[in-house]
């Protein structure tokens, strides 16, 4: 019977065990799940159209049903910098897409702590930047959404929801 010897953690490959901060460090900082998609929107370059008014898309990739591959009304994008990542969990959440609805964008758990970090060394100034980014990324995504789930004219009620959240700015 050999003694047991244990291999050096650096060396041992990951595996399901491994602690959720290590894990952490394997799942993607950048990816976010975006949700609620209206049914009319099957066009996923209108996806990615209004997701890079957040920042670059590195991948879109939507879900499909198996069996008939129709697109289902979700799926992940991974951004090129957790800033883009964060600006579309901010932007999308909660937007009304069309349809009624409101789409989800949540960011997982790397996503979350990466923003977290990032926003304890943002000064007052780029924190400012950034609400103004979020709000030019909501307005934007919500004209191309609409156009892309109607006959591809903006609705009335789209214009004029955009005109009074601008005279609520200065």
């Amino acid at each position: 019977f050999a003694p047991h010897t244990s291999t050096p953690r650096a060396s041992r490959p990951p595996n399901r065990g491994d602690s959720t901060r290590e894990r952490l460090i394997v799942m993607s900082d950048r990816r976010v799940y975006v949700g609620k998609l209206p049914l009319a929107l099957e066009r996923d370059d209108a996806v990615v159209e209004a997701l890079s008014l957040c920042g670059d898309v590195e991948t879109w990739t939507r879900a499909r049903d198996p069996r008939t591959d129709a697109p289902k009304r979700f799926g992940f994008a991974t951004f090129r910098d957790v800033r883009g990542a964060v600006t579309c969990a901010r932007a999308l959440d909660g937007l009304e897409v069309g349809g009624g609805g409101r789409a989800v964008c949540h960011p997982n758990a790397a996503t979350r702590a990466a923003a977290e970090t990032r926003a304890k060394t943002l000064g007052e100034a780029d924190l400012e930047a950034e609400a103004k980014g979020v709000t030019e990324a909501r307005r934007g995504m919500g004209r191309v959404f609409r156009r892309a789930s109607s006959d591809g004219s903006e609705s009335e009620e789209g214009e004029i929801e955009e005109r009074e959240a601008g005279e609520g700015e200065g």
